[in-house]
């Protein structure tokens, strides 16, 4: 399975979650027949609402259905199309805008609290590379507590062409690094940019770095070199929000 394959959502929270503001149309509702669970006729109701087909099962068919989780709720998901560059880099968007590049994660669960905490920040999308591509899209949405299906996301074949298109299109490009770069908290960051975020392993390959325009670093205290990618990720997005309000 990978990031776009269509796909079996389940629990209660996520379902509501993705019917309310996921960006791919669910193409149906499975529901176990005479189910207790806090919330069920809500999300019925609107899935009713908003034209999702409800389909309604017996504990049989609703384990056969999601094997891995069966409940009392299910939500099919069509196959996703990622956006292409100039569908979030609209003419009419002129104004300040956030993105944030996503290279080198590895781990679902890292790649998912960085997608929460882009949407909760309003990020306009997500860019990601290649290591993203085969992670399960079930998984990501769990981790990601739906986030992944919520936010505007591009797949990056080449990032580095990407980053290089970025900056054609006046998006400055800032990649995060663990030391030498300048002090994220007194940096003077422009109102379209691109944040970039390595993995959490190796960081950003050098390649990327020569495309970045600036480099910025989180201060801390000696003796510790980095965060976990989903933290620094959090601390810099939010830095970026709280000077924007």
């Amino acid at each position: 399975m990978s990031i776009c394959d269509p796909v079996i959502l389940t629990g209660v929270h996520l379902v509501e979650t993705v019917l309310r503001h996921g960006r791919t149309k669910p193409r149906e509702l499975a529901v176990l027949r005479g189910g207790s669970a806090s919330g069920l006729a809500r999300i019925v109701r609107l899935a009713e609402s908003t034209g999702v087909p409800v389909r309604w099962l017996n504990r049989a068919e609703m384990e056969s259905l999601a094997p891995k989780a069966p409940g009392e709720i299910a939500l099919g998901l069509a196959e996703r199309k990622p956006l292409e560059l100039d569908q979030i880099l609209r003419p009419e968007q002129p104004g300040s805008m956030l993105l944030v590049v996503i290279a080198g994660v590895e781990d679902p669960h890292n790649l998912g609290m960085i997608l929460r905490t882009a949407l909760a920040a309003r990020a306009a999308a997500a860019i990601l590379d290649e290591h993203a591509l085969l992670m399960p899209r079930d998984l990501l949405a769990r981790s990601s507590a739906g986030a992944s299906e919520c936010l505007a996301l591009l797949l990056a074949d080449d990032l580095v062409s990407t980053l290089d298109e970025l900056e054609a299109k006046s998006v400055t490009t800032v990649a995060m690094v663990s030391a030498r770069g300048e002090d994220l908290f007194q940096a003077k960051l422009p109102e379209r940019l691109a944040l970039v975020i390595g993995g959490e392993r190796r960081g950003l390959s050098r390649r990327v770095l020569e495309r970045c325009r600036r480099n910025v670093t989180i201060p801390m205290a000696e003796g510790l070199e980095s965060l976990p990618a989903p933290a620094a990720a959090a601390i810099a997005i939010f830095e970026i929000v709280r000077r924007r309000r």
